[in-house]
């Protein structure tokens, strides 16, 4: 076979098909932030007139076209239900997915679905939601776990929005969650009702997924309640293993909480692999109680109310789509959360005398 750097001339000579502008790069190259971007192509009034224009021109000097679908259909989808949801490979947002749909169906409604890789990509979600406007859904239902409430402002006043399973602690926008806080204080007091005092608690940044950090700051408040003060490993998307792994070999921590039961199979194979036992050596801890297999691995965790959480969000965004533009939209966004259940398992052992 010939080498892949030699060819045709058409072959050489063909150029890689240029990638179409977003809204961020429009906000880029008009010196305005995505929000306002946003709210220009919404049709929003709380844009100055200069703002518009150099946003609008911008546009068109770039080729940015807004709302690709929007043109495809011309009505409103009175029983149609858009959702952006999270990394659908996390069993977390899998099992969220399923019973949504599961639960639409069942009320005689659609979900039009569009899903974002793991990581810190708000402009990438706000394209989506215009995008799932643009095709004239209803309402929307954001299960993401990170988009701030500022970038779901410029929508609110065109489509009810609830957010599902992420705390909105500003409650400017309507939301079901799950009881991040209370799983963190439930398993907190399970390690600490086990005997440890040498406690880690691995906490992913709230930009991040704020369900986790709430989960995990949650859980320190609990332990500083104890008159302990834990070993916290913040990160982003990486696992905090360079910084943990030296903490257990050295003794200084015997139990590592995690906040979600990803990171703590992450871990358990990460000590195995180095000689070390789950929970003999170290114990490990967890929370959603989702993973295939969860039971089987004796994983201690806080097992979601997924199902709960799905058909109490499915209600709440069918009767807001209901009064959207009366007198009652007016009424304090709802929020809401659902508590879970504690799951014990062998990942954590019992100390005695520490």
């Amino acid at each position: 076979m010939g080498d892949r750097g030699t060819g045709s001339e058409g072959e050489r000579g063909a150029q890689p098909q240029p990638q179409k502008p977003t809204m961020s790069d429009v906000a880029k190259a008009a010196g305005v932030s995505l929000s306002s971007v946003s709210r220009v192509f919404l049709g929003q009034k709380k844009v100055s007139q200069a703002t518009r224009r150099k946003v609008l021109a911008v546009a068109e000097d770039i080729g940015y076209v807004p709302n690709p679908f929007g043109h495809r259909r011309g009505q409103k989808d009175d029983r149609t239900i858009g959702l952006l949801l999270r990394d659908a490979d996390n069993p977390a947002y899998g099992a969220l997915f399923s019973s949504l749909h599961h639960v639409a169906q069942k009320r005689g409604w659609e979900l039009a679905t569009m899903t974002v890789n793991t990581g810190k990509q708000d402009d990438y979600q706000v394209e989506l939601l215009h995008q799932l406007l643009g095709m004239k859904v209803a309402g929307l239902i954001v299960a993401t776990g990170d988009l701030p409430s500022s970038a779901l402002e410029p929508f609110m006043l065109r489509v009810p929005i609830l957010r599902i399973c992420t705390p909105e602690p500003d409650r400017l926008v309507h939301a079901v969650s799950y009881d991040s806080a209370a799983a963190g204080a439930e398993l907190a007091r399970l390690v600490l009702e086990a005997g440890h005092t040498r406690i880690a608690v691995v906490r992913t940044c709230s930009d991040i997924s704020l369900p986790e950090w709430t989960n995990a700051t949650s859980a320190i408040g609990t332990i500083r309640e104890a008159g302990l003060e834990p070993f916290i490993v913040d990160v982003r998307n990486d696992a905090g293993a360079d910084y943990i792994l030296p903490l257990v070999q050295s003794g200084a921590v015997s139990v590592v909480m995690c906040p979600s039961d990803r990171r703590q199979v992450g871990f358990i194979e990460l000590f195995e692999k180095s000689g070390l036992s789950v929970p003999g050596d170290v114990s490990v801890t967890g929370c959603d109680g989702l993973l295939p297999g969860s039971e089987v691995m004796g994983l201690t965790t806080y097992r979601w109310p997924v199902e709960r959480v799905a058909e109490t969000a499915l209600s709440q965004i069918i009767d807001i789509i209901g009064r959207f533009g009366t007198p009652n939209n007016r009424l304090s966004p709802v929020s809401i959360t659902i508590g879970g259940e504690l799951i014990p398992g062998r990942t954590l052992a019992q100390v005695a005398g520490e």
